[in-house]
């Protein structure tokens, strides 16, 4: 399994793992668009200690990604990195690939003088097992997840 930072060149490969995710979260994502994936390399490239996007390749198919921002708390300058998203294809989870891609964030984050890295659980995809994979890795549960529409009605 080889993983590196995406480029330019991994344009179809992260939309098609886009999609993948998409299609298979409980949670409504927005339109896999492109132009918007080309735009988020242009950062990555452009503030590299600042943003990062990975992609996991396997016998040259994509299996995952990581992509995350590194910032200062709000009334701090100790800054920490925040994964904001992680996949690995169905067909590849328990191969390794998320505890490669994942450390693959944390390294980078260290690198880049993170003294934190927050990740998430959002997509209801497989929460007990990311769970136990993100402990076994050193992560602590520190609270949960929210997300609010806006200009949705939200039933009483």
């Amino acid at each position: 399994m080889d993983i590196q930072r995406a480029t330019h060149a991994d344009i179809g490969d992260l939309v098609w793992l886009g999609r993948e995710m998409q299609a298979e979260s409980a949670v409504g994502f927005p339109a896999i668009d492109p132009a918007a994936i080309a735009a988020h390399l242009d950062l990555t490239i452009a503030n590299p200690d600042r943003v990062f996007m990975a992609i996991a390749h396997a016998d040259g198919a994509p299996v995952g990604l990581v992509n995350g921002v590194i910032g200062a708390y709000p009334f701090s300058d100790e800054r920490r990195a925040c994964c904001d998203t992680l996949f690995v294809h169905s067909g590849f989870r328990g191969r390794h690939a998320g505890p490669r891609l994942l450390k693959r964030f944390d390294s980078w984050g260290t690198e880049n003088g993170a003294q934190s890295i927050y990740l998430g659980i959002s997509s209801g995809i497989t929460p007990d097992r990311t769970a136990r994979l993100l402990a076994r890795l050193g992560y602590v549960p520190l609270g949960q997840t929210f997300r609010k529409e806006i200009g949705t009605c939200v039933p009483a």
